[in-house]
């Protein structure tokens, strides 16, 4: 960053964690869902990617009735009036905003309607949040879906800005591989409706532990200290599930 290189880059980082005791997945998918309504609920199990449970508040792209929508989603504090925004977050948020109004015009889509920023909490952290959405005729969405979404992904909030700079970083220094953590997940129904989630508060399950991911970004402004407990309360919303 301080070499201009890029602006921002999302370390990602793995943990173990050893069950107590056996875990139900049935009642395990049942308790994220109740306890965290507003996000994407997920679980599944396939050969060759694994075991996987996950509690994701970030929406990559939804389509229902011709509207495209997608939000940019930056800054993380824990929940409560006592923490405040600062700079940091707001132009965080902000460099994500302008790299989603960038892919819309590199796409040829006008007309785009961008929300004010609002703060979404998720478990026990919040965000900042601002959402984007256009109508988009029957045409321009079979010309257009694919690419748009081929451009969103990876997003800020999982690779940096800009994207294949961060992305390079990111290969070349992460020690770990991050299987199904910052993928997307979600689903498309017969009507071809769409609804994915960038994967980002997740676990990947084994027969006496898991593997938690997370990930913080990382600005021109960022506090390592800070940084780092950004990390441990996002691996608590999947711990808090299998300490119940």
């Amino acid at each position: 960053i301080n070499k201009d290189k890029f602006d921002k880059v999302v370390a990602a980082r793995c943990e173990q964690f050893s069950f107590p005791n056996a875990v139900n997945y049935v009642q395990l998918f049942a308790d994220a869902s109740a306890k965290y309504p507003d996000a994407c609920i997920y679980f599944f199990s396939m050969d060759g990617v694994g075991t996987w449970i996950g509690a994701t508040p970030e929406q990559l792209l939804t389509l229902e009735k011709g509207i495209v929508q997608t939000v940019a989603l930056a800054g993380t504090l824990p929940t409560g009036d006592e923490h405040q925004w600062t700079d940091k977050e707001y132009d965080e948020q902000g460099m994500i905003e302008f790299f989603i109004d960038n892919i819309f015009k590199q796409n040829s889509i006008k007309n785009v309607r961008i929300s004010e920023v609002e703060t979404l909490e998720a478990g026990n952290i919040k965000h900042l949040c601002s959402r984007f959405s256009v109508k988009l005729k029957e045409d321009i969405l079979e010309a257009k879906l694919h690419k748009l979404l081929g451009t969103l992904n990876p997003t800020p909030a999982v690779c940096g800005l800009p994207q294949f700079e961060a992305s390079l970083y990111i290969s070349q220094n992460e020690k770990m591989e991050r299987r199904f953590y910052s993928g997307f997940v979600g689903m498309q129904m017969p009507n071809t409706n769409l609804n994915l989630y960038v994967n980002l508060r997740c676990a990947e399950l084994f027969n006496d532990h898991a593997l938690l991911y997370a990930g913080a970004g990382i600005t021109a402004n960022s506090d390592a200290e800070k940084e780092w407990s950004e990390t441990q309360r996002k691996l608590n919303t999947m711990k808090d599930l299998f300490n119940n």
